[in-house]
């Protein structure tokens, strides 16, 4: 797991006219746009988490904080959404480059050859998924996301609600989820080079 997770250098900490902006490109709505600040923002600390960072949250923070920079300096965002996801990615990426820079400095011997090897595709399998995931049209990339959502109960009445929003029973959800999932899997094994383990 990566449980020594780097504290985050931030140099730009959003004020309330950039924090306004951000709501503004998420929904007209001021209500709505709340909504879904905390949605993508607990989305974003569950990405985090399924790729073993113990600093979720304060990396779904700086990802927010990255993205809500770019707003007000006038990038123009065309899917905000997912623009969240692909700056959550290369900041991960960034926070396994400054792990292993404190490791090498921490410890002056040098890495062995098959923890390097294992490093190498852990990241190389990193890349894949995130790639391939993005690679999915969005209702169905926000579909597997939301249904592997959660544990236990919640995780069941989520299953239910999207079950409820696409109008189908649970079996069909499944046999749909199932699909896209395949799907994820072919992309990462043919990216990898070699099949892959089942997502869980």
């Amino acid at each position: 797991m990566t449980n020594d997770t780097p504290h985050l250098k931030k140099d730009w900490v959003p004020n309330k006219e950039s924090f306004d902006s951000l709501l503004a490109c998420l929904d007209e709505d001021r209500e709505r746009a709340a909504e879904l600040y905390v949605t993508i923002r607990a989305r974003l600390v569950k990405y985090f988490e399924w790729r073993g960072c113990l600093t979720q949250d304060e990396l779904a923070d700086e990802t927010i904080n990255r993205v809500t920079r770019k707003i007000s300096e006038g990038e123009s965002i065309q899917n905000l959404q997912s623009y969240f996801y692909g700056v959550a990615r290369m900041l991960f990426m960034e926070t396994l480059k400054e792990q292993e820079k404190q490791r090498q400095a921490l410890d002056h011997l040098s890495l062995s050859v098959p923890f390097v090897e294992e490093r190498t595709e852990t990241e190389a399998r990193i890349v894949c998924f995130d790639s391939c995931l993005g690679s999915l049209p969005e209702e169905n990339r926000r579909l597997i996301l939301e249904y592997f959502e959660g544990q236990g109960r919640a995780r069941i009445e989520r299953r239910k609600a999207l079950g409820e929003g696409l109008k189908v029973s649970l079996n069909a959800l499944r046999i749909i989820v199932h699909r896209i999932r395949n799907e994820l899997e072919q992309c990462v094994e043919k990216c990898m080079g070699h099949p892959v383990g089942e997502m869980k």
